[in-house]
């Protein structure tokens, strides 16, 4: 198992797009001489900006951390470090909907199940019902600084419950010992996602019996094992070793996964698999050493699965072994259920939609409910010679359709796209995107490229959400300067979550602040 590798990968493809957004950025102040700043959005929401005062009127917001959506119904969720006086802060939970912000939990609140609130590492995921799962690390007094034992919580209508903290029994036997899980480079939570009916999935490390992993499904009825450590694995060659890659649960219940396998027929050339999990057991739907839909090659490196939906199909990213062209078609995207696996596209596949060259690279998101995943993709060998060409291209079992490619015309016809880099998809086959935009009527102090949020759909014209320049509300008196999102929407109504660090409207360049905000 080389983990490793896809993280290395993408860390790599974000810091070549990181020097796009950000080429020939500088200090200096200005009034933007002849330049024409993009207009506002009109449906750009701030949710909160550092400064602000607190929805209690007690403090102003300092840090804005761990945000979360949106929604369907348009439900974030976000931490927020905040300044009560020069001498102390404190950490807050909250939702809104961009009207109004809920506190959820704050640190040294009295947490379900004993101690108190110490911290709010992660925030799991939100859904329509204004849930919140949040991971919340307890302290046995509110005068400890540092929690010594973390929980899984839901916040709903009723308040929050806990769903599972360490020292708690779990089905199968034994305790949770760990939620955050010792790994290579620190210790994780090995989570998927919040569903409708309140439910996530998690694995956790044990103590008081022979096994010490397992795999859960969790929600205010109770806990579900759903795979331990040890447990022979569906088609009998070896037994569950570690689960990764943790996606779901969907509306059903079901959660994707891979596998570490431990005593299999063939060692280290077997020892991975994806899974799906429910109440009703285990499937399989890949085994490094199979024989890859259309033969050639066989599964290698099982990379990561980016999702379930409901209907029960998985997306993941492999690499292949023994494949006919060697490092030119041995990594590729597939969709897979219970009753079977589909290749999307692999490197070497030809780019559709003009421009010539082949795929480089794919870099998936969530797969939505018809079975469609997007992709980035590194381009060569394109007609024009762009360098680092790439596009964003959505892959079904019916084909490959172009959504955008660098070289494309900005939004109106202005400018054209230097970096692409995806965010989520929705049902609709929408993607969101950061981007530099290049236009040549930008002057000093400005880039000529700008970083920008995007969206984009088949047979649609680029929207725009977000622009650098942009002014924000409430008044206009701060612009815009850096984009971040990382994989939040859209959602089902073309609606995006991202963060931004914002700069004086008359002192240009000068930073005055950061914010979360939703656009569409």
């Amino acid at each position: 198992m080389k983990r490793i590798n896809s993280i290395a990968s993408f860390l790599t493809l974000a810091l070549i797009l990181s020097s796009f957004m950000t080429s020939g950025c500088n200090d200096n102040n200005g009034d933007g001489g002849g330049v024409t700043f993009p207009p506002p959005n009109p449906q750009l929401i701030s949710i909160a900006q550092r400064g602000q005062m607190t929805p209690d009127g007690q403090a102003t917001f300092l840090q804005l951390e761990r945000p979360v959506g949106p929604s369907d119904t348009g439900r974030v969720a976000f931490r927020a470090v905040e300044r009560v006086s020069d001498d102390t802060l404190r950490l807050v939970l909250y939702t809104g909907d961009g009207n109004v912000l809920s506190e959820v939990a704050r640190n040294g609140d009295s947490a379900p199940g004993g101690g108190t609130y110490a911290d709010f590492p992660q925030n799991i995921g939100v859904n329509d019902q204004a849930q919140l799962a949040f991971v919340g690390s307890t302290a046995e007094s509110p005068d400890e600084k540092f929690g010594d034992t973390d929980g899984y919580y839901l916040n709903g209508e009723e308040g929050i419950e806990a769903l599972i903290r360490e020292g708690d029994a779990v089905p199968g036997g034994g305790t949770v010992f760990k939620l955050c899980i010792p790994g290579f480079l620190g210790c994780f939570y090995q989570y998927g996602s919040l569903n409708e009916n309140g439910l996530i999935a998690f694995a956790a490390v044990l103590t008081g019996t022979s096994e010490d992993m397992a795999l859960f499904l969790a929600g205010t009825d109770g806990l579900t094992e759903l795979a331990r450590k040890g447990d022979t694995v569906p088609d009998g060659n070896g037994v569950f070793d570690g689960f990764f890659s943790i996606t779901g649960p969907n509306e059903s219940g079901q959660v994707a996964f891979i596998a570490g396998i431990s005593g299999t027929s063939g060692g280290e050339d077997d020892n991975e698999g994806i899974y799906i999990a429910d109440e009703s057991g285990v499937t399989l739907l890949a085994r490094e050493g199979d024989t890859v839909p259309g033969g050639n090659g066989t599964f290698g490196d099982l990379d990561f699965v980016t999702g379930i939906n409901d209907g029960g199909e998985a997306a993941f990213r492999a690499v292949l072994d023994g494949t006919s062209g060697g490092d030119n078609d041995n990594l590729a995207l597939y969709i897979a259920s219970g009753s079977g696996i589909t290749e999307l596209a692999r490197i070497g596949d030809p780019v559709p939609g003009g421009g010539g060259g082949i795929i480089d690279s794919i870099y998936p998101t969530n797969p939505n409910e018809s079975g469609e995943v997007a992709f980035a993709a590194p381009i060569i060998d394109g007609d024009e010679g762009i360098p680092n060409d790439s596009g964003i291209f959505l892959a079904s079992p019916s084909g490959i359709t172009r959504l955008i490619r660098v070289g494309d015309s900005g939004p109106g016809g202005e400018g054209r796209f230097t970096g692409l880099l995806p965010g989520g998809l929705n049902d609709s086959g929408e993607v969101i995107f950061r981007a530099g935009l290049f236009r040549e009527d930008m002057e000093e102090p400005f880039a000529k490229t700008q970083p920008g949020l995007y969206r984009v759909g088949p047979g649609e014209s680029v929207k725009a959400l977000a622009e650098a320049l942009q002014p924000v509300p409430p008044d206009g008196s701060k612009l815009i300067q850096t984009i971040e999102n990382r994989f939040r929407g859209p959602n089902n109504g073309g609606l995006a979550l991202f963060q931004s660090i914002l700069m004086s409207a008359d002192q240009l360049r000068t930073n005055s602040g950061f914010g979360i905000f939703v656009a569409q």
